[in-house]
């Protein structure tokens, strides 16, 4: 496969650079590029000294944890399979398709523990998998979740050079508007997005054949039905039907006719889809008139696909691809928007941890997600079409007393600006959602703060490095 830029590839190695680096559990959705990134990433960092073991492609590997075994037994006999020797604290093991073979998920700790050898695993459906292994290894193995590509990745998978990325960040920052034109490349882009996602296997083939979208939805209802036999080989018999059942729902509830389904959110089917990294849940937190606290409504709540694109290839609507290839954003359409919002907050904000929340207010509406900032919360909509400066539920949000925001984003088919009846409200373009990330509090730190300030006044001042009474202190050179 072509080269494709991954921000995964920096938890890669960020894990490598920890000296005290434990095993590495990636786990994501199927088609989402796991294999194909830690190859790249042990070819770089290991060499020659890069082995794979596919418990799917070579189930006879599967013999190596079939009985409690010693990690002596374990290398010499990993060492008799490859005919290799292996370099001690240069050799990295990796281990795919775990799903296939629970039992590695306990055998990890001992092999750590070990400390000879790295170890990454990586599955599909891993996540659904907790019943069929004996016991964790807990303080030995470090999860991880690897997301589809983001828009920022799509972008530069097209060619689109890094610079104007930069410039469209510094736009993003300053809350200056972006060049006419390029805002136009960038709406386009933005909609070749929604529809081709961010599975590297589909960005390829569409890149390959020249942009032929036919191809595209062939592609991505290849990996929907191997996503569908993931279930009925994996799922517990009993629940399969209802897991296919809420997966296929997903597309007629993220319309505005379904959003306000009264169904609880039970552990099966929806949490096997999480579990899975197919979809992922936000509930409803429910603000009412007069009443002071928030609470949340279990039996209000929308579920999201991890890949957009295949949330379009999925929908049932034949010109629902045509429709958002041509920037014509209705309500179906309007559910595609937000479920490309729901998965850049999920990559980029939780790691994996899908517990997003949407605001919603009795009698008035709902605001599409809250995410917290180390400055305070901020209130985040998409609204398609060009109506987007009205939006009564989120005025509503923004003047309660009780909670004092600083800012909201409405993400929208316009120009960055700001709203002229709330200087707190900002408008900024659909493709702009690559850049809402999470913040590090250092960032808000500044020499300005009374305590960063008071710090420097008395590490000036120190009289500790005051000359002793009665003499002069040495003047700076």
């Amino acid at each position: 496969m072509m080269y494709m830029y991954r921000k995964f590839m920096k938890v890669l190695e960020e894990w490598h650079e920890d000296k005290d680096r434990k095993a590495l559990l990636v786990n994501g959705a199927r088609q989402v590029g796991k294999t194909t990134l830690i190859r790249e990433f042990g070819r770089k960092y290991y060499g020659n000294n890069f082995v794979e073991i596919n418990f799917k492609k070579h189930p006879e590997t599967q013999k190596f944890f079939c009985m409690d075994r010693s990690a002596e037994t374990f290398l010499k006999e990993i060492t008799s399979y490859t005919g290799r020797s292996l370099p001690e604290h240069k050799t990295l093991i990796f281990f795919d398709d775990v799903q296939e073979c629970p039992e590695v998920r306990t055998a990890i700790k001992f092999l750590a523990d070990d400390g000879r050898y790295d170890y990454i695993e990586a599955g599909t459906c891993a996540g659904v998998m907790y019943d069929k292994v004996a016991s964790y290894a807990v303080g030995y193995e470090h999860e991880r979740t690897m997301f589809p590509m983001d828009f920022e990745e799509f972008l530069l998978a097209l060619g689109e050079p890094r610079n104007v990325i930069d410039k469209l960040k510094e736009c993003y920052e300053n809350q200056t508007p972006v060049n006419d034109f390029i805002h136009h490349v960038m709406m386009e882009n933005f909609a070749q997005y929604m529809c081709i996602g961010g599975m590297p296997s589909v960005v390829k083939t569409f890149l390959d054949t020249g942009g032929d979208m036919a191809a595209v939805k062939r592609k991505q209802r290849s990996i929907l039905r191997r996503m569908r036999e993931d279930v009925a080989r994996y799922a517990d018999a009993n629940d399969a039907e209802s897991i296919l059942q809420a997966m296929d729902a997903i597309p007629a509830n993220l319309n505005s006719a379904g959003k306000d389904s009264r169904h609880y959110y039970s552990g099966a089917p929806y949490e096997w889809l999480k579990d899975a990294c197919i979809a992922f849940p936000s509930f409803s937190d429910v603000k009412k008139r007069g009443y002071c606290g928030m609470y949340t409504e279990m039996y209000m709540f929308r579920m999201y696909m991890e890949d957009t694109g295949l949330l379009v290839a999925m929908d049932k609507d034949r010109l629902l691809q045509f429709n958002v290839l041509n920037g014509d954003f209705g309500a179906r359409e309007g559910g595609v928007l937000e479920n490309a919002l729901a998965q850049h907050i999920a990559g980029n904000f939780w790691d994996g941890i899908h517990d997003l929340q949407h605001y919603t207010v009795k009698d008035i509406g709902d605001v599409s997600f809250i995410v917290c900032q180390p400055d305070g919360e901020i209130p985040i909509m998409v609204i398609p079409g060009d109506d987007y400066r009205n939006h009564k539920a989120l005025d509503r949000l923004m003047h309660m007393k009780e909670y004092s925001f600083k800012q909201a984003i409405v993400f929208c088919k316009g120009n960055i600006s700001r709203d002229k009846s709330d200087e707190r409200i900002i408008y900024m373009p659909f493709y702009m959602i690559m850049f809402l990330k999470e913040k590090s509090i250092m960032e808000f730190i500044r020499l300005e703060d009374p305590a960063a300030a008071l710090k420097k006044y008395f590490e000036k001042h120190n009289p500790l490095n005051s000359p002793p009474e009665g003499q002069d202190a040495v003047p700076e050179p």
